[in-house]
């Protein structure tokens, strides 16, 4: 998870629930367990998808 903070310049778990709330785009979490405060997974590769779709030229730092 710490990777997806850093990825996404995030800090707290909150920041990234706002996110997500607020980008319908974002992609969605992976679901590890139907016990209520889990903490969320994801692919990284469709975070790395993700940022480099907001980049104005569509592509990663070279």
């Amino acid at each position: 998870m710490q990777k997806h903070f850093k990825m996404l310049g995030m800090k707290s778990v909150s920041g990234l629930n706002k996110l997500r709330v607020r980008d319908k785009t974002f992609p969605i979490p992976i679901k590890t367990s139907d016990v209520r405060g889990t903490h969320v997974r994801f692919y990284p590769v469709e975070i790395e998808q993700w940022i480099a779709k907001r980049r104005p030229n569509g592509k990663s730092p070279t």
